[in-house]
């Protein structure tokens, strides 16, 4: 009996130790979930590009007024959400250290992409001597863009970096090209450099791993969105190696890329 009431009491004490470590945990994730709503203002605007185009833009400011901060900016095809004035990420910034430092957030839909006008053009090419207002690039968007939040962020320093990893990495590079006085610092993680050699195709061979992300870069759209434009392929099955056995030449792929409309895609002509 008395080892009977000796192991209650310390399946007891487990179970109040359990229910107490959940209890701080849950705690601890809704304080890191409640952060950037309680330390940021957001702010959705859409900047004009010297060809007119206007590109959607996100910006988080400290609620603290007190101060002057850097920008920190990342320019992305993948949308900045979640969209809405109201609406706030979870966690903002390269990392959580730069966000609670505090620091002026900014996120950009490139051109072409979800809330920004344009035509989107995978990997837009540098063009080295522009002529005139016509002539742009990602290069030149960046340094637009750059020079309205100078000129327009309340609070700001005057310095700016920017970061991303894989295409963003690749905007990254480009605010690089013909900077901006303002532009201090940049940091372009894993970024890609060639579609045909480095990402889709490897070495010309292309790689079946992408095939259900041809529909994401590969489908234009006409006007501003908040949701999806783009359809991404059903297989069917979860064996995409016997998929692709099933499937036969690449050339019977193209069926999942048509579109009531014609647009640019990355075809299969074999």
């Amino acid at each position: 009996m008395k080892n009977l009431f000796k192991c209650s009491f310390i399946l007891i004490l487990l179970l109040t130790s359990c229910t107490k470590d959940k209890k701080a945990e849950t705690t601890e994730i809704q304080v890191i979930d409640s952060y950037v709503h309680e330390h940021y203002s957001k702010q959705e605007v859409t900047i004009p590009m010297r060809d007119g185009v206007k590109l959607h833009t996100t910006i988080y400011s400290p609620r603290d007024t007190t101060e002057t901060y850097p920008m920190i900016m990342m320019r992305t095809p993948y949308g900045s959400l979640p969209y809405g004035d109201s609406e706030f990420k979870d966690k903002i910034g390269p990392n959580t250290h730069l966000m609670k430092e505090g620091n002026i957030i900014v996120y950009q839909d490139v051109r072409g992409r979800w809330m920004s006008e344009g035509v989107y053009d995978n990997m837009r090419a540098y063009i080295p001597n522009k002529k005139d207002k016509k002539d742009i690039d990602e290069s030149s968007d960046t340094f637009d863009t750059i020079e309205w939040l100078v000129n327009n962020v309340k609070n700001n320093n005057g310095r700016v970096g920017t970061w991303g990893i894989s295409y963003p990495g690749f905007y990254a590079t480009y605010s690089t090209i013909d900077a901006h006085p303002a532009l201090k610092a940049a940091s372009p993680q894993a970024c890609i450099g060639d579609f045909f050699f480095d990402d889709f195709h490897h070495n010309g061979a292309f790689l079946l791993s992408y095939f259900r992300a041809i529909s994401l870069f590969g489908t234009e759209k006409n006007k501003p969105t908040d949701s999806s434009w783009y359809k991404t392929p059903e297989l069917g099955t979860q064996d995409q190696y016997q998929f692709f056995l099933d499937a036969g030449p690449l050339s019977n792929l193209n069926s999942y890329f048509q579109y009531e409309k014609p647009r640019r895609c990355f075809c299969f002509k074999i």
